[in-house]
């Protein structure tokens, strides 16, 4: 038993620094913080460290700009498509770029930013190639379109059934040469990320711009389309005297001739069934303009 405790006290000595002597311990190493990309939304910024079993989440710096919930813009459950989403932000008067209120998209000085989803050049709760697949159905099916969802056609399991789209005639004119108007077929399109001009008015306005190579998916088509294009920057005037410039891509063709009436106010709302449209005066004229998400919202208050 004496030797079992003199052998115990000798490690012991062994181990512990002599008096007077300070022990000097080891470092320790501080634990990275979890890295997080602001504004990734799905990723919820979780990441382990290298030195500690923690998990390091970054939350939302504010609610949700939809429903006003504490989660990512590009979570939201109650707005989980994009035609829900736009006409939110349109409603509330939002960025669609950060998608704050109170200014225009064209009037925003932040960089645009990138997809978290598929890198294209715009906020991650508005990414069409994520949030568009939600919004297919028996009401909403569309074809014959050039950008990843332009509505063209839609049919209905009833049988064929034509479908008005939302198109306007609109006061169109060189940013040069305002005193050259022209009237136009607009087509606004909510599920176009870009607008588009014909090539044939971009022609007789003289419009000038940058050539550029665009791609371009159909509706059902999983491969894009590479095309040249030429961006232009036109003005349409709204209403009395406003006047709304917007840039546009120039194609030779996207759709065929489509239905148009022109309703006032007081038709709007009188119109309860689509039945009551068919004694309106209507013509049919190929769109020389689509508007999509990039300015939708710049007509929004003006159709």
């Amino acid at each position: 038993m004496r030797k079992l405790l003199y052998s115990k006290k000798k490690s012991a000595n062994a181990v512990s620094p002599p008096k007077g002597v300070k022990e000097i311990g080891r470092p320790r190493l501080k634990p990275s913080k979890g890295y997080f990309e602001a504004g990734s939304p799905s990723s919820k910024g979780q990441r382990e460290d290298t030195n500690s079993k923690k998990v390091t989440i970054c939350k939302p710096g504010r609610p949700c700009i939809f429903c006003n919930k504490k989660h990512w813009d590009a979570d939201c459950k109650e707005y989980p498509t994009l035609k829900q989403r736009l006409e939110s932000l349109g409603v509330t008067k939002a960025c669609l770029n950060c998608l704050r209120k109170g200014y225009e998209t064209k009037d925003c000085n932040k960089v645009k930013r990138k997809c978290f989803y598929c890198k294209g050049l715009h906020n991650s709760a508005l990414c069409h190639t994520k949030y568009d697949a939600q919004d297919a159905g028996p009401t909403n099916q569309k074809a014959n379109q050039p950008t990843s969802t332009n509505s063209m056609t839609q049919g209905s399991n009833q049988g064929a059934k034509e479908i008005l789209l939302l198109c306007k005639e609109i006061t169109v004119s060189n940013l040069k040469t305002p005193e050259i108007q022209e009237k136009a077929v607009a087509l606004f399109d909510s599920g176009s990320q870009l607008s588009f001009v014909s090539t044939d008015l971009a022609k007789r306005f003289n419009l000038q711009g940058n050539e550029d190579e665009i791609r371009i998916t159909s509706f059902g088509n999983k491969i894009p389309k590479t095309c040249l294009t030429t961006k232009v920057e036109i003005a349409a005037r709204v209403g009395q005297k406003e006047v709304i410039r917007f840039e546009a891509n120039t194609v030779d063709y996207y759709t065929k001739k489509l239905q148009v009436v022109n309703l006032n106010e007081h038709d709007l709302a009188s119109i309860t069934d689509q039945d009551q449209l068919d004694g309106s005066k209507s013509y049919w004229k190929q769109p020389d303009i689509l508007i999509g998400t990039d300015d939708f919202f710049s007509f929004y208050h003006f159709i």
